[in-house]
């Protein structure tokens, strides 16, 4: 474990800065709704340059919103709010024990894409979903607490599940002005 690192506002923005992967674990899956999914980053004003068919200026107000956060410790909670309402979930094809989700027919475990795919069904309809931002800043916040001080840095599990997290929040947001 690397050094603890405390949540400030800066902290978190500077989790997102100047990323390799960002625009491809986020954005590039939406680029049906914004083709123009690579990010460039501007070192002058510390954020994503912003251009047409991009949801870069979505993302930068994000950042920002995340940073301006008290990040929660129990992430988990806040995604299965909206998890709990997939259908499979209503039939009782899938239950929840302690954080993680179960296959009634299988006994399985629900590997995290699925749980992703759960979350992003559940939420079509909403216009907004502010629970899910604060789980990114508790994941973002859980990360600092581990020394992991950037998206990039993260190992694969929890940076494809903070990319789903992110990934549905701009797809909501997208049709927003940012």
């Amino acid at each position: 474990m690397g050094q603890k690192i405390p949540w400030s506002a800066l902290a978190a923005r500077r989790f997102f800065e100047d990323s390799d992967t960002l625009d491809h674990a986020t954005l590039r899956p939406i680029s049906h709704v914004a083709p123009n999914w690579e990010l460039t980053w501007d070192s002058t004003s510390d954020r994503y340059e912003e251009e047409e068919d991009s949801l870069a200026a979505h993302l930068n107000k994000l950042i920002e919103e995340i940073s301006n956060l008290v990040p929660p410790t129990d992430y988990h909670a806040l995604e299965n709010q909206h998890a709990i309402n997939y259908e499979g979930v209503a039939s009782g094809r899938f239950y929840l024990v302690g954080k993680l989700w179960r296959d009634q027919q299988t006994g399985q475990l629900v590997d995290k894409d699925f749980v992703g795919h759960m979350i992003e069904q559940a939420t079509c309809g909403h216009y907004d979903v502010p629970d899910l931002v604060l789980s990114a800043a508790g994941r973002i916040g859980t990360a600092l607490k581990f020394g992991v001080d950037h998206f990039d840095k993260l190992d694969r599990g929890h940076m494809e599940m903070l990319s789903v997290i992110i990934t549905d929040i701009l797809f909501r947001r997208s049709d927003w002005p940012a």
